[in-house]
């Protein structure tokens, strides 16, 4: 062996040897100091608060807060309003999505059918009545290679407003 190997494998034996060590070391088995608070101190005492007034916000004085207290309750939509478009952007983003997905159809059919003696079928065939069936399996997906499914997903992002047909409130 060289002096240069040598030096190697002294220095991986080495770093092999401490590495073994440290695995053998275990860490100091401290208890964490933990004390409740007091729920006093949190403001968590049994006397019940006063209730609060139903227009608070006078108690400022402040007309513009007034005003736009006043607007805020006259532009925003009830609870149901709120609800009814969240279920239609729902439904929206469904369709959406279901259009990224394969779909699978199955189709069968079965007719009761004279073929004609006159016609290009022969015979035995031809003139006859006969159970005609057919079955058919059909898999479908649209793979979104220029991005039309994603420039729809966008439009919907960004058109999810509520639609005129659901009133606002008043």
């Amino acid at each position: 062996m060289s002096g240069g190997s040598a030096a190697t494998l002294g220095w991986m034996g080495a770093g092999l040897i401490a590495l073994v060590l440290c695995g053998c070391v275990t860490p100091h088995n401290e208890v964490p100091a933990v004390s409740m608070i007091d729920s006093n101190a949190l403001g968590l005492t049994p006397e019940p608060l006063a209730p609060v007034v139903p227009e608070w916000w006078r108690a400022f004085g402040d007309p513009q807060l007034d005003q736009l207290v006043v607007d805020a309750g006259r532009n925003s939509p009830s609870l149901d309003q709120t609800l009814a478009r969240l279920r239609l952007a729902r439904a929206q983003n469904q369709a959406i999505d279901a259009a990224d997905q394969p779909r699978f159809s199955v189709d069968a059919d079965a007719t009761w059918q004279r073929f004609s003696e006159n016609y290009y079928i022969p015979p035995p065939f031809g003139g006859h009545t006969y159970w005609v069936g057919q079955a058919a399996a059909n898999l479908n997906w649209d793979l979104d290679f220029w991005g039309h499914q994603a420039a729809l997903i966008s439009n919907w992002f960004s058109s999810v407003v509520l639609p005129a047909s659901i009133p606002r409130s008043t």
